[in-house]
This record gives C-alpha cells, sequence and structure tokens, in this order.
C-alpha cells in the first residue's frame, strides 16, 4: 500500500512539473507580446505614419486664394457731381510660389524625422526587451533560491532526527528548538521570494501585454565589441543630417517667395478688364538673417549633442564590462570554494559513520549557502551582458 502511494505521489509530481513546463513562456514569445500589445510601442508606430505624412505634405505648395465679391460705390466729391454710382463684381486668385529647392528641404527634414520616428521605435523596443530579460533573471534566480532553500529545510530535518537519536534528551530538545527556529526563519524567506515572484510576473505582464504567470529563457542575447551602432548615436547623426538642410533651408530663404495673383473684374456700364500682379515680402526686419544664425547654432548644437551622447553611452559600456568582469572573479571564486567543500564532504561521507552522515549534511547545507550566493554572481553576469547587449544594439526585440 505504501508502494503504491510512493508511485501515486512521483506519477502526481512527474505531471506537475510537465504541467509548468507546458505552460511556462519563452522569454522570445513575451517579448513578441509586448512587440504587437505594448501600448507605448503603439503610439510610437502610430507616430511614424503621422510623420509620412508629414514628408508628404511638405513636397506641396502652399493652398492657393480664391476670392470673390462685389463692390457699389457712389462717387460724391465737391470736384464732380456728376459720377454715377459704379457697381463691379470680381474674382481673384493667388498663389506662392514656393520654389522646388526649398521643398526639397522641407521634405529632407520631415523624411529624416519619421526615420529617427523609426528607431525611436526600436530603441524603445530594446528597452522593454532588457526589461523583460533582467525580470526574467530575477524570477529564474529566486526559483532556484527556493528550491535549495526547501532542500536546505529538508537537510535540517535529517539533523533534527539525528539529534533526536544520537544526542542525550537535553542536547537533543536543545538543538531541535533551533533547528525548527532556522526552518521558520527559512519559510518565511521563501514566502518573500514567493511574493518578490508574484510582483515581477505582474511587471513582466504589463510590459507583455498579457499575463504570464511562468517563463522560461531558452536563449541568452549576445554583445559586440563596438558601440557606434547603438540606436541613440544613429539618431543623433540624423539630427545633425536634419540640422544641416535646416540650414540650408534657411540660406534658400534669404530669397523670398513671390505670389501671384490674378483677378476678373465686371462692372455694370464699363468694360470688364482683368488683372495680374506679383507680389514679394520685403526682407527689411532682418528676420531672415537671424533665422540662418539660429539654424547654425542648431546644427552646432547637435554636433555636440552626438559627442555628449557617445561619451555617455562609452562610459556605461565601460562600467558595464567593469561589472562583468568583477562578476566572472567573484563566479570564479565561489565556484572554488564549493568545489572545495564538495571535495570535503565526499571524505567525510567516506567515513560510513552515524556522525560523518551529520558533519555531511551540515556541510551540504554550507554548499547550499554558497549556492545561493553563486546564484547572485550569476545573474550579476548576465546582467552586465545584458547591458552590453544593449549598448551594442545586439539586443533584438525579435529573437
Amino acid at each position: 500500500m505504501r508502494f503504491g502511494q510512493m508511485r501515486f505521489g512521483h506519477v502526481a509530481a512527474l505531471i506537475a512539473v510537465v504541467s509548468s513546463l507546458l505552460a511556462a513562456e519563452d522569454i522570445a514569445s513575451v517579448i513578441g507580446y509586448a512587440d504587437r500589445r505594448n501600448p507605448t510601442l503603439a503610439r510610437l508606430s502610430a507616430d511614424i505614419r503621422s510623420k509620412g505624412y508629414d514628408s508628404q505634405i511638405a513636397a506641396l505648395l502652399p493652398n492657393p486664394m480664391l476670392s470673390a465679391g462685389f463692390a457699389d460705390i457712389s462717387l460724391r466729391t465737391p470736384f464732380k457731381r456728376d459720377i454715377e454710382a459704379m457697381q463691379t463684381n470680381f474674382v481673384t486668385f493667388s498663389q506662392e510660389i514656393v520654389s522646388s529647392e526649398k521643398r526639397g528641404y522641407n521634405t529632407r527634414i520631415k523624411s529624416l524625422e519619421q526615420e529617427i520616428a523609426a528607431l525611436l521605435l526600436s530603441e524603445q523596443k530594446h528597452r522593454i526587451a532588457r526589461s523583460i530579460y533582467a525580470l526574467g533573471y530575477e524570477i529564474a534566480q529566486n526559483d532556484r533560491t527556493i528550491s535549495l532553500l526547501r532542500e536546505k529545510i529538508a537537510n535540517i530535518r535529517e539533523l533534527s532526527a539525528y539529534h533526536n537519536e544520537h544526542l542525550e534528551e537535553k542536547k537533543a530538545f536543545q538543538d531541535i528548538i533551533r533547528n525548527d527556529l532556522d526552518i521558520e526563519n527559512i519559510r518565511l524567506a521563501i514566502l518573500s521570494k514567493e511574493e518578490q515572484n508574484s510582483q515581477l510576473y505582474v511587471k513582466l505582464s504589463e510590459l507583455a501585454g498579457k499575463r504570464i504567470t511562468s517563463l522560461t529563457i531558452s536563449r541568452e542575447p549576445k554583445y559586440g565589441k563596438s558601440i557606434h551602432g547603438h540606436i541613440l548615436l544613429r539618431i543623433q547623426k540624423l539630427r545633425i543630417e536634419q540640422a544641416k538642410s535646416a540650414h540650408e533651408l534657411a540660406n534658400a530663404n534669404l530669397t523670398p517667395n513671390p505670389t501671384i495673383s490674378g483677378g476678373y473684374y465686371q462692372r455694370d456700364g464699363r468694360d470688364d478688364y482683368l488683372n495680374l500682379s506679383v507680389s514679394m515680402p520685403l526682407p527689411v526686419y532682418g528676420r531672415e538673417e537671424r533665422e540662418l544664425a539660429k539654424s547654425m547654432s542648431a546644427l552646432s548644437a547637435s554636433r555636440s549633442a552626438y559627442d555628449e551622447t557617445y561619451n555617455e553611452i562609452e562610459s556605461l559600456y565601460r562600467v558595464a564590462l567593469s561589472k562583468r568582469e568583477l562578476a566572472l572573479r567573484a563566479l570564479a571564486n565561489r565556484r572554488s570554494l564549493m568545489e572545495h567543500l564538495r571535495k570535503e564532504r565526499e571524505f567525510i561521507l567516506s567515513q560510513n559513520s552515524a556522525q560523518s552522515i551529520q558533519e555531511a549534511t551540515m556541510l551540504r547545507n554550507r554548499i547550499i549557502e554558497s549556492e545561493i550566493e553563486l546564484l547572485t554572481y550569476r545573474k550579476e553576469l548576465r546582467l552586465a551582458e545584458l547591458e552590453l547587449s544593449y549598448l551594442t544594439s545586439r539586443l533584438e526585440a525579435r529573437l
């Protein structure tokens, strides 16, 4: 009967594990959900489409002006009192002429704005992917820590059983009470980790736009050796190109845009006539020269902004490399310690005595504590490499 119950328990545990694996979302799928459902990405996508219309509008001439009306005039002057009243009906048409050169500059500026918007969308996708990976690493660390803590509880229970069997009653009672307190503290730590994971899954679901309750990380992001392809630097390059086109447009605007007007006038009792005129604004206040100087300053500022962004990204890249190196050293040291503890435990177990089993169990708990610390260093290494992947623009939004 006991054998059947044990068998049933193993089968139930296996079913639970398989079910959890089937329900788990791979991190690539979660990033794909965010790509399709995240409201910030949806807004940026709509902004790209909007800026596409801006570039089309910039290529067009301004709308013409059409006017129509009538005038009924009676002249009464001290010198001529015999002039008859005159009624006039008229239709006029005017069109501001913007040169193809100016419209070309405007179109170029708006097209670059659309390209910048597309890069901003890609940058936001990278940021969201980075956040999803970071949450996934935190969840994975908590899950593994919970598993190790549960194993530690089982080991402490074995120690309590050993104390109860081999130590005198008073000493055994004291050790068992201390072990029970340790177990309660470990259970509180497990509850804390489970609560952390619940909150992390809420954040993950917000990013993905879909409820996520389980996560697997099937592949790690890669990183390159150069920051020159970073999206923010590419955006700054486009802003420099945009400032150049704006400066060329300001230079072209030193020549004012003429407006051509024409009209037809119909007068009662008199001959009809046509009117054709050309008007042009007079650049007498220096507005155009100031716009040209302003565009030159904006071009200089855009170049400085590129240098500023580059220095900032380079600094972050160096910090991430340093963090990765420190994490690797800490991992190597911790693994060396764990290997030493494992060998010591194997030697103790080889003694094949009740005392050696107790010491081996206690040593196993020390190994578990070291492994929990190892998880922290491993997460730090993953986060450093994740940052490097982001800074070298190798972190793809779709994996």
